[in-house]
């Protein structure tokens, strides 16, 4: 992504909820890719970059304190655009905090719903085997997964354990083996996911299914962390959020 002559970030003005200022050409209007969409695309410079995107920071962050629901093309845009901005600059914090704001702001509906949740208990937790289905481009009907499966219960991503394994014997897909020492991907069902932006102990691969997402950072996070937050940003409503391969990916859990 080119530094290419836009207005400065001060020019910007518009919310990405439902309001009267829709039609301003400023707004993140539904017709489209608009002033803001675009500016975050070719920004004039690192430095109006870091403007944009704290813009968008306080655009979420005045529709969520006005309690405003998220406005799903607008929001689909400003995610596509900071999925972008995320590949071309993750060096920059700023990239990182508008991605989380703009996260926790599509799942308020979803969490408004769902309640509190108790925390993820690890204790005794043995990995499992469960049917999955996998789509066309996967190409595979009747797989099995060997995974560790939570659900219904707040997941801190930085206080998960390491859950290596020594003993599982288990020749299936998703399984990583480094030194004889068996990891295992997390799937959580109709959880919440909490995350502030600090570095994982156990990092196999996630899939969060129909989950929640409380997410903060002023940061640069981990490889792992941006694994997660970039897999969030192609998720458009959040109901499959996962950090595995194309073809894992595809698979719709047919569990829990």
């Amino acid at each position: 992504m080119g530094f290419r002559n836009l207005h400065p970030a001060r020019d910007y003005v518009g919310s990405i909820h439902h309001d009267e200022r829709d039609c301003d050409e400023a707004a993140i209007g539904r017709r489209g890719n608009t002033k803001l969409v675009a500016q975050l695309n070719s920004p004039k410079s690192r430095e109006q970059l870091q403007a944009n995107l704290s813009t968008v920071v306080a655009q979420v962050q005045s529709a969520r304190a006005e309690g405003k629901e998220p406005d799903e093309k607008k929001v689909v845009a400003i995610s596509n655009a900071l999925l972008e901005v995320s590949q071309n600059h993750p060096e920059l914090p700023e990239t990182w905090r508008a991605a989380t704001e703009l996260i926790s702001y599509k799942s308020d509906k979803l969490r408004s719903i769902q309640g509190k949740l108790p925390p993820c208990d690890f204790k005794g937790v043995q990995p499992q085997m469960k049917q999955w289905t996998v789509g066309p481009e996967g190409g595979v009907n009747g797989t099995y997964g060997y995974a560790f499966y939570l659900s219904k219960c707040s997941l801190k991503l930085e206080d998960v354990p390491d859950l290596a394994n020594k003993e599982a014997d288990a020749p299936f897909k998703w399984v990583h083996m480094v030194d004889g020492i068996y990891r295992f991907p997390i799937f959580l069902t109709r959880g919440e996911v909490i995350y502030d932006g600090g570095p994982l102990n156990y990092d196999a691969g996630f899939a969060f299914i129909n989950c929640t997402f409380d997410l903060h950072d002023d940061g640069v996070p981990s490889a792992g962390g941006q694994r997660i937050l970039t897999a969030a940003l192609k998720s458009e409503d959040l109901t499959r959020v996962d950090t595995m391969s194309k073809q894992e990916s595809t698979a719709n859990f047919t569990g829990e």
